[in-house]
């Protein structure tokens, strides 16, 4: 399936498309500095933009074969300026995910760990939930976040998914998902504070101080939508 819609936003012209391999390497672009340059974690680990290029191309592959996954497009110069990330909550991650770089390690233990908590006590099948794993906006662009969440959670919806979830891993995504777009705070799942958090026995994120946590958010789809 694929959807493309036009709005105004800043005297530009962007519409909302499913991800394809014509998009990847602006896509790979886009995702890695964008999250290089402002994701709390990445920071932290000072995981380097050719890294994260890595590891995004490794995701997006994936992501182009399961066509969960959206990219905003800049129509004026072609240009992908914001990229969502998406994905069956229970979907096993990659093969070629082992081959990046060891610095993700302490990020893919955090988030995991608050997913598993989440199967523990909410059991949950394929088809179920939809994961938004990642969102990516050029600064520029700010706003875009918003919309691709939206044209995303519409199109999981019409696919039978009955709901959303995701990781906030900052304050300003965690206010967006919460504020914005109604999500809300996994009940009986505690934040995973950073300052706490070990990583084969070290505190590896105790340079993050914009936000505390990283959060599990989820929303349920109205039957209305």
């Amino acid at each position: 399936m694929q959807t493309s819609t036009v709005i105004e936003l800043s005297r530009k012209n962007v519409s909302y498309q499913i991800l394809t391999e014509g998009h990847l390497s602006s896509a790979i672009e886009c995702l890695s500095s964008t999250f290089q340059s402002r994701e709390p974690m990445t920071q932290a680990l000072k995981i380097t933009l050719e890294e994260f290029e890595y590891f995004a191309e490794i995701l997006l592959q994936k992501a182009v074969n399961d066509q969960l996954s959206l990219v905003a497009l800049d129509q004026i110069n072609g240009k992908v300026v914001g990229v969502l990330i998406g994905e069956d909550f229970v979907t096993e991650p990659p093969e070629r995910i082992k081959t990046v770089s060891s610095k993700f390690l302490p990020i893919f233990e955090l988030l995991g760990s608050l997913d598993k908590a989440y199967k523990q006590q909410y059991p949950v099948e394929s088809g179920q939930l939809y994961h938004i794993f990642m969102v990516g906006v050029y600064k520029e662009y700010a706003g875009l976040s918003v919309r691709l969440i939206k044209i995303a959670e519409s199109i999981a919806h019409k696919k039978g998914y009955v709901g959303s979830i995701g990781e906030s891993t900052g304050h300003i995504a965690h206010q967006i998902n919460t504020k914005r777009l109604g999500f809300k705070e996994v009940e009986g799942i505690a934040p995973v504070y950073y300052d706490d958090f070990h990583y084969e026995g070290q505190r590896v994120f105790t340079e993050i101080t914009e936000c505390q946590s990283c959060r599990l958010v989820f929303k349920e789809y109205r039957l209305t939508n």
